[in-house]
């Protein structure tokens, strides 16, 4: 008999569960509107476009220090494992 009650009691929760699942999908999901979206893009350009500035900064960076350890030191080792590289 307890297994009969728990299986009414399951299936009475699963209908609880449907029922809700119907009114949480009958709300209106999030809208963005095109304005947002658009201020949401432009934001996303300019960050992409601050991040390439950087690296290009950064890129400068480090061929002026090669060339800077070229000039002092006359090394043109310059490959991954040099001590050029070991020293950022």
């Amino acid at each position: 008999m307890k297994k009969k009650d728990s299986n009414s009691e399951a299936a009475m929760l699963r209908k609880k569960a449907m029922e809700v699942m119907k009114q949480r999908q009958a709300k209106p999901a999030l809208t963005i509107s095109e304005v947002d979206m658009m201020i949401l893009i432009h934001e996303q350009a300019v960050q992409q476009i601050d991040l390439e500035l950087q690296n290009k900064e950064l890129t400068l960076g480090y061929t002026i220090k090669a060339g800077a350890v070229y000039f002092i030191d006359g090394s043109k080792d310059f490959d991954k494992n040099s001590e050029i590289i070991r020293s950022f």
